[in-house]
């Protein structure tokens, strides 16, 4: 998985949920990996707050013709 430019970073504490969603929509995109295509695929996130960069991961492994059959975190936070 790739971040481009205005990917998710440090910082993300002090920003809204709203702003969180906007600095992180289209921002990630699955690239050196061979095979995606029709694979299951796991997305695992360290913490997930708003939970916008697990979504966006999802939506990244699906364009590139993945599946994905779980979402795992370590920590959640209230938001």
């Amino acid at each position: 998985m790739h971040g481009g430019q205005g990917a998710v970073h440090g910082g993300q504490k002090e920003r809204s949920a709203v702003e969180r969603v906007a600095a992180t929509v289209g921002t990630l995109s699955v690239t050196g990996v061979t095979g995606v295509t029709g694979r299951a695929v796991v997305v695992v996130d360290d913490v997930v707050a708003t939970g916008v960069t697990m979504a966006e991961a999802v939506r990244a492994v699906r364009a590139a013709g993945g599946r994905v059959v779980r979402c795992v975190a370590v920590a959640s936070v209230d938001d």
